[in-house]
């Protein structure tokens, strides 16, 4: 399991129970060999630490509960340099496209580095003393150790700096203080194979580093890699949703660390099929795969393939890696509502219920469904169309959207062979649920499109994206020029759609070009982007729609001036709105019964 962050720790970088609660159930899991997240060696710093004899007793709780089931346990031991938020630090004072932050990094004194290799040397020592059976020393993006034996990053005339041997001594000091204390604990490194900067790390010098590692007796090598002008994939080990194929990237990297030295290396990035992953081995690309988001997305998935069952699929949304990394809250999921203990406080609601009824068969009906059928409740399922998975089934209608398509077919199968009574072309209303006397009802309604208020966008020329979706053969087919209002993700992700299958296509929103998308994660937003400007659909921003009628279609910019483009068909992409006028019904004349709301249908 790879070293992803969760957040679970308390505010001063101890373990809590949440945190060893979660680990555990990956090792239950069948995990081989978990990599505990980034822990920082020195206070302040808002991740797991390691840089007091305090933590050692939680550390061990820790390596325990991981190690009883089989599973070996590694600690990675860094520091956050310059991406820390409150005292960025650094090998050389610069900016750089590097660091995500655009606060200057102050460099550190030699005295301070020598410190800093004392604090990395004790934390080794101290997952030792916790029980860990090793560790691994994060030299990966633009951390502090990877600054240091980065020539893009470190500009040093002094003893850690100037040529390799300089760049590279923070690192041997580490390492062989770690041998002197505790000789045979084994070490790993997270290595930058390519920084794809100007005079930053290449394939070539990777290699030299990875050679000048396994002469200090480093015990593996895990590989991975910065796109800091690619901002879209700047960490392809944390791919989004549209770009399938970074994994290729990471393995032909790995593969080529693998072909220079005799020590493991371990790949990562972008693999949630093991069909991949075995594919990747077989090829001899690396010896070992770590895999993150799909350890939350499943937490049991490796035991589940083993058995020939089927197991949840992450989406790559990364809303994990945006609310752990970018907006440090705890780790979530989008897929796996059980991703965290929490969820067992909401399932316990119904605990003392025997029926339920959930209205809706999109995704959130469907989890709900199954979680109180787990519980030994007797459940009914109510679905107006004949068709399971709401929104989500148009969602998959695009071809990029494979992995968002195998979460579909896995919540339709594990729907289908449990015991959830389903009552598809059924509409649920307030007199109906009442009449099934239920106990508990479960409303997961959804959300639908937002019209609106614009002279003729409900003429015959208009459609909504998700009626577009539904009925793609009627809609498309018959035109060739679209427009989309609406460039948020729903829009952007139309557009391309469209213009895989040949229309002429233009997306038209109210808001700045840097306005759009700033609520999805920045690899989402920018990846998404990135697609439209290479597929050359025209972007544009800061218009409003003033009219349709027939195929033309008005548009006004900040400026007022006018501007009428002839088209086929408008297509209105500007949000979804809660349907819950069932909901506000049946809870007004049935107080007695208790309601959750879940999904989309929550305000």
């Amino acid at each position: 399991m790879a070293p992803m962050g969760t957040h679970l720790q308390d505010k001063d970088g101890f373990v809590t129970q949440e945190l060893i609660d979660y680990l555990e159930e990956r090792s239950k899991g069948g995990a081989g060999l978990i990599l505990v997240q980034f822990s920082s060696v020195v206070p302040g710093q808002p991740t797991l630490g390691v840089y007091s004899d305090k933590q050692i007793e939680g550390l061990a709780r820790l390596a325990t509960a991981i190690k009883k089931h089989g599973c070996a346990a590694f600690l990675q031991i860094s520091h956050l340099g310059a991406a820390d938020p409150t005292r960025p630090v650094s090998a050389s004072a610069l900016s750089s496209p590097l660091f995500l932050s655009r606060t200057l990094p102050r460099q550190l004194s030699i005295e301070e580095l020598q410190a800093l290799e004392t604090a990395f040397v004790e934390a080794a020592q101290r997952a030792y003393q916790a029980g860990f059976d090793g560790v691994e020393l994060h030299g990966g993006y633009s951390y502090l150790v990877a600054s240091l034996y980065s020539p893009h990053l470190n500009r040093r005339r002094d003893i850690y700096g100037g040529n390799f041997l300089g760049r590279m001594r923070f690192v041997e000091h580490v390492l062989k203080g770690i041998k002197a204390k505790i000789p045979d604990f084994p070490v790993g490194f997270k290595l930058n194979a390519h920084e794809h900067v100007p005079d930053g790390i290449t394939v070539d010098e990777a290699i030299e580093v990875a050679q000048y590692l396994e002469k200090m007796g480093i015990s593996y090598i895990h590989v991975v890699s910065s796109h800091a002008l690619d901002i879209y994939c700047r960490y392809p080990e944390v791919p989004c949703i549209y770009d399938g194929q970074a994994h290729i990237h990471l393995s032909n990297l790995s593969l080529a660390i693998k072909e220079a030295v005799s020590v493991p290396i371990i790949m990562t990035g972008g693999v949630n099929d093991p069909d991949i992953a075995e594919r990747i081995l077989e090829e001899g690309k690396a010896d070992l795969i770590a895999f993150g988001r799909q350890f939350i997305a499943d937490p049991a998935w490796p035991r589940k393939v083993m058995n020939g069952e089927a197991f949840r699929p992450c989406i790559k949304c990364n809303v994990c890696h945006s609310r752990e990394v970018i907006m440090g809250e705890p780790v979530d999921c989008t897929v796996n509502p059980e991703a965290r203990r929490r969820f067992v406080v909401q399932r316990s609601r119904l605990a003392n219920h025997k029926k339920v009824i959930v209205v809706g068969g999109g995704p959130a009906g469907i989890e709900a469904a199954l979680v109180a059928s787990r519980g030994g409740l007797s459940v009914t399922l109510f679905e107006a169309t004949d068709d399971l998975g709401g929104n989500l089934r148009l969602a998959c209608v695009p071809p990029f959207k494979k992995d968002l398509y195998r979460f579909l077919e896995f919540l339709l199968n594990e729907i289908r062979k449990s015991p959830v009574e389903l009552r598809l072309s059924q509409s649920a209303t307030s007199d109906c649920l009442i009449r099934e006397e239920p106990d508990f009802v479960i409303f997961a309604t959804g959300a639908e499109p937002i019209h609106p208020d614009i002279p003729g966008a409900r003429t015959g020329n208009t459609v909504t994206a998700v009626e577009l979706l539904e009925k793609p053969a009627e809609y498309i087919d018959s035109s060739e020029r679209f427009a989309v209002l609406g460039a948020g993700k729903v829009g952007c992700e139309v557009g391309w759609y469209l213009k895989l299958l040949g229309k002429q296509v233009i997306l038209i929103d109210t808001l700045d070009y840097n306005q759009l998308l700033v609520d999805e994660h920045p690899f989402v937003r920018a990846s998404l982007l990135t697609r439209i400007r290479e597929l050359g659909i025209p972007l544009l921003t800061k218009r409003t729609c003033a009219g349709i009628k027939g195929d033309k279609i008005k548009i006004v910019d900040e400026a007022g001036g006018v501007e009428t483009l002839s088209v086929d068909t408008t297509v209105i992409a500007v949000g979804l709105e809660p349907r819950r006028s069932l909901i506000t019904e049946f809870s007004s004349c049935n107080p007695g019964v208790e309601v959750i709301c879940v999904g989309d249908c929550v305000e």
